[in-house]
């Protein structure tokens, strides 16, 4: 997870084409710790409740990100000091007006269909999950402080990421491959309207062999 600080920025707007909900995973047993947690901050919170089979707490910052804890058995990959905290990312909640047509993008990136609930169809990967929301009709999102910037993906290596610039050849919204020096990184638009990153872990580390969702950076007005 990333910020970009946005100082004096004007509020954004959650809406077609964007990032609703971001969910990290929590110990299945700590959703009363949080819930007790959040109520001492007075973070503004909803829940529990259950989704996809899983119990679910939604919390909302101060310039109105959503943040779910979800319990749900994902091991974080090193120790710990806090016994509760967030383990991983969970899942990301893609709000789109083409459904059908974000859905078969993001099997591109490893994702398979998976369960239905209302107007939400989950994605899995092997490592964590993509929520697609039907909003047909709903507003469309405005770029702003508290707005998520864009979703990326962790790539098996740099050979990955130039093969995925081939494959998408002809798409609309497509990037060149960009060297960072410290990662390579390849940008695109999918037909929702979301912006997608796809970039190996780094250089210096090793490479991961799964699909997995890496970091969801967004916008915020620094607290006084």
């Amino acid at each position: 997870m990333s910020f970009l600080v946005w100082e004096d920025g004007a509020s954004g707007r959650t809406g077609a084409g964007q990032v609703g909900e971001l969910a990290f995973a929590v110990p299945v047993s700590s959703i009363g710790d949080w819930l007790t947690r959040a109520m001492s901050a007075h973070i503004p919170l909803e829940g529990p409740k259950h989704e996809f089979g899983e119990p679910v707490l939604r919390l909302r910052d101060p310039d109105g990100v959503i943040v779910k804890l979800v319990g749900v058995d994902m091991p974080a990959g090193a120790a710990l000091p806090d016994p509760i905290a967030p383990t991983r990312i969970r899942a990301v909640t893609l709000l789109t007006e083409k459904p059908e047509e974000t859905l078969e993008f993001a099997k591109r990136f490893g994702y398979r269909p998976g369960p239905v609930e209302g107007n939400t169809q989950r994605m899995y990967s092997e490592t964590d999950a993509i929520d697609v929301r039907n909003v047909r009709g709903y507003v469309p999102s405005i770029p702003g402080a508290g707005i998520f910037d864009h979703v990326a993906f962790r790539a098996a290596d740099v050979g990955a990421v130039r093969q995925m610039r081939l494959d998408l050849k002809g798409e609309e919204g497509v990037t060149n491959v960009h060297d960072r020096k410290y990662f390579l990184s390849l940008y695109v638009r999918e037909p929702g309207g979301f912006f997608m990153n796809m970039r190996p872990t780094s250089r210096a580390l090793p490479s991961m062999k799964r699909p997995r969702i890496w970091a969801k950076p967004c916008s915020f007005r620094p607290m006084p």
